[in-house]
């Protein structure tokens, strides 16, 4: 509920600024998961711009995680700020990003009781759980931005390089680290 407060909050200071806001959509995929976002560019000038987002991220780490099994879904918010490398509304841009994620993810662990190279005759533990998670993920974004419309419609292509930071955690402790993601989004 903060989260949308937050994202409600900004979205009306830049319309009390008269701020030209330009929806959109975007889709990253990472080795362990995938996030869908609709966005609102509240700010830009000719090479700078900022846009909020809100979305959701699907999460399918696998045993990318702490677990041997980690799936899960959430919803979240985010904030980027970009700027153009050269003189032209297009081309390469640089910027980073700060995503807030409410994770919840159900997880799976096998427990091997005997010591490992030792045979033993005790059961394999299997111990399944939830975990809610709060994530921090703050990002480096490089991309390139396509014109294919005149200026009315902004393709971009980018990569990010960033961190998981599980900043607050309800359950056993689940993945987090470096993150590693490619994106396509979609201008108005």
């Amino acid at each position: 509920m903060r989260l949308l407060i937050f994202f409600g909050l900004i979205l009306g200071l830049s319309l009390d600024t008269q701020a030209q806001i330009k929806p959109g959509l975007s889709v990253q995929i990472y080795p362990a998961g995938q996030i869908v976002q609709a966005s609102a560019r509240v700010w830009s000038n000719e090479r700078s711009e900022a846009t909020i987002f809100a979305g959701i991220n699907r999460a399918r780490r696998q045993d990318f995680g702490k677990k041997d099994n980690e799936e899960g879904l959430g919803g979240g918010i985010g904030i980027d700020i970009m700027r153009l490398t050269g003189t032209r509304p297009r081309g390469l841009y640089l910027g980073g990003k700060l995503d807030l994620w409410y994770l919840n993810i159900d997880w799976r662990q096998v427990e091997n009781p005997c010591p490992k190279g030792a045979q033993c005759l005790a059961p394999v533990i299997l111990r399944t759980g939830e975990t809610r998670i709060f994530v921090v993920q703050p990002t480096v974004i490089a991309g390139y931005r396509l014109l294919p419309v005149g200026n009315s419609v902004t393709v971009d292509f980018s990569i990010a390089l960033g961190v998981e930071i599980n900043a607050y955690t309800d359950g056993d402790r689940v993945g987090e680290g470096v993150i590693l993601l490619g994106g396509l989004a979609l201008g108005f």
